[in-house]
């Protein structure tokens, strides 16, 4: 089996850093909102995690030409993380992007 962490390595103020699909991207937020639903999750792991998602997000809007696309699919992976949302991608699938 192959696998593989994001689809391309990026570099940007000498940190490396994979860089996921808009389609990863969307769960990536939906799920690390939903994750201060849970209590078992501490706190700053939560907390790093929208960090992280935040700073990745800068990332994107600097350097990648696609933009449009992930901030697209980064709305929705907010709004469905905070309507509570799970499960597959709607949004592909029902074409709303």
């Amino acid at each position: 089996m192959q696998h593989k962490i994001g689809d391309r390595r990026i570099t940007f103020l000498n940190m490396n850093m994979s860089s996921h699909s808009p389609l990863r991207r969307y769960y990536l937020i939906r799920n690390g909102i939903q994750a201060f639903r849970y209590k078992h999750v501490p706190l700053y792991s939560v907390f790093g995690i929208a960090l992280r998602n935040i700073a990745r997000l800068f990332v994107i809007l600097i350097k990648f030409p696609n933009k449009n696309e992930y901030l697209k699919y980064s709305y929705f992976g907010i709004l469905d993380g905070i309507k509570g949302v799970q499960g597959e991608c709607i949004i592909k699938k029902n074409n709303w992007i």
